[in-house]
């Protein structure tokens, strides 16, 4: 687990490398695109932000708030999905051993 540091989006720095390396797994460029389409805030800052390559401002903020809600949305779906397929591969699992 991260501590408070690696987890804080701070106005006037760039997002941590952790927090990069987060949002880089988790989300993609079309997420990326989509996010930008439904605010004020340019595709172009999304990926600077995403990337490292600008700061956190109060203007841009809004853009840092919108990747950590899709993060969690995606993570939550996923989440849903791998208990329905580990059930699945359980009683796969089961039934093959029931044939053996």
């Amino acid at each position: 687990m991260a501590n408070t540091e690696e987890l804080e989006v701070k106005t006037g720095l760039p997002i941590t490398k952790e927090q990069r390396d987060l949002f880089q797994k988790v989300l993609s460029i079309d997420n990326l695109i989509d996010l930008s389409a439904k605010s004020k805030v340019s595709y172009s800052t999304f990926r600077s932000l995403f990337y490292r390559k600008t700061n956190v401002t109060k203007e841009n903020k809004e853009a840092v708030i919108m990747m950590i809600s899709k993060s969690l949305e995606k993570v939550q779906d996923a989440i849903i999905y791998f208990q329905k397929a580990e059930s699945t591969l359980v009683q796969m699992q089961s039934l093959i051993h029931k044939e053996g």
